[in-house]
């Protein structure tokens, strides 16, 4: 329960792995883009685990039902869709290049992808300030959840 408590910690200057005891700021704007990115995913799987509970794609050969069992749905995939793998390699790299670009440009702030279609962003800095600290946080329990 300590460990569970303490992740849930916002990171603070001096951690307890040690990882940002004197960092270079390049460095520590890029564990921080890395946690909020696979935060953001662990929260989407958490939400695609509840939503395929409730609902799931039609599909003659039963593979979007096999959802206790996704290993066996990702192999039945490539045995019986290659090219369908093929799309979803492509698809995964094409949306971590265009991540990485994104990230890439001068002065971006960590894990600020640019892309917000539902206009979320707040323009009150101190608001943002919490909107943030919630995404970490709530980032961190959705991979804790998955570890």
């Amino acid at each position: 329960m300590q460990a569970l408590f303490l992740t849930l910690l916002p990171l603070s200057s001096s951690s307890l792995q040690g990882f940002t005891n004197n960092p270079k700021p390049e460095t520590l704007d890029w564990y921080r883009a890395a946690e909020l990115k696979h935060g953001r995913v662990a929260m989407l799987a958490a939400l695609g685990q509840i939503t395929q509970h409730f609902w799931t794609l039609p599909d003659a050969s039963g593979v979007f039902s096999a959802g206790d069992k996704p290993f066996e749905a990702l192999n039945k995939v490539v045995a019986e869709r290659p090219l369908a793998a093929i799309q979803i390699v492509l698809a995964i790299f094409a949306v971590e290049a265009l991540g990485q670009f994104n990230q890439a440009k001068p002065g971006q702030a960590p894990g600020d992808l640019g892309w917000d279609p539902l206009n979320l962003k707040s323009d009150d800095p101190e608001i943002y300030a919490k909107v943030q600290t919630r995404e970490l946080k709530n980032g961190r329990l959705a991979m804790v959840r998955f570890h």
